[in-house]
């Protein structure tokens, strides 16, 4: 295992990458700081709302927040 093999640690790793609380990127994402937080310990699953507003707010691709690298077809 890695240390970024589950999403709850990659949205960890973004958060602390820039130096953000829960609260700053819940104010900037609109999701509950609570709901972050249960994120980031792999506690509940994003919905798809949240990770395309996750993935807006730190420009990082979708399928890298899902599973850790980008999708090619």
């Amino acid at each position: 295992m890695t240390e970024l093999d589950t999403l709850g640690k990659r949205l960890y790793y973004l958060r602390q990458s820039c130096n953000k609380t829960l609260q700053e990127v819940s104010d900037s994402s609109h999701i509950s700081r609570s709901n972050l937080g249960k994120y980031e310990k792999d506690i509940v699953k994003p919905t798809a709302d949240a990770i395309i507003s996750l993935s807006n707010f730190y420009r990082i691709s979708a399928d890298w927040i899902l599973i850790g690298k980008p999708v090619l077809f």
